[in-house]
């Protein structure tokens, strides 16, 4: 059972440092768009696609518009995959708690 917790603290520390990067990644080139696109759009250069930012507007071409949204998205699927990790670390140590610890020569 140590070793199914000492890998589940590993997969949890491996998808935290994931959801940090995707997190840094999304804000920041969230950011840079609204400080670096136009505020209306520019067929000609594909920038059609609206980026609200507490209602102003900034156009983005197709693919930022879907690199943006698989950011978003793995924003998403961090979040839940983090706290259900936790759940199940919470519960290994719970159960560890009440069973005899056993000595391994």
């Amino acid at each position: 059972m140590e070793r199914v917790l000492k890998f589940g603290r590993l997969i949890a520390y491996a998808v935290l440092a994931c959801g940090i990067v995707m997190g840094t990644l999304s804000i920041g080139t969230f950011y840079y768009h609204v400080g670096n696109n136009p505020s209306k759009p520019v067929p000609a250069l594909g920038q059609v696609y609206p980026l609200d930012n507490h209602g102003t507007f900034v156009y983005v071409t197709q693919e930022e518009h879907e690199y943006l949204e698989w950011l978003r998205l793995n924003r998403y699927l961090v979040l839940p995959a983090l706290v259900f990790i936790f759940v199940l670390h919470s519960m290994g140590q719970r159960s560890e708690k009440g069973a005899p610890r056993v000595e391994r020569s």
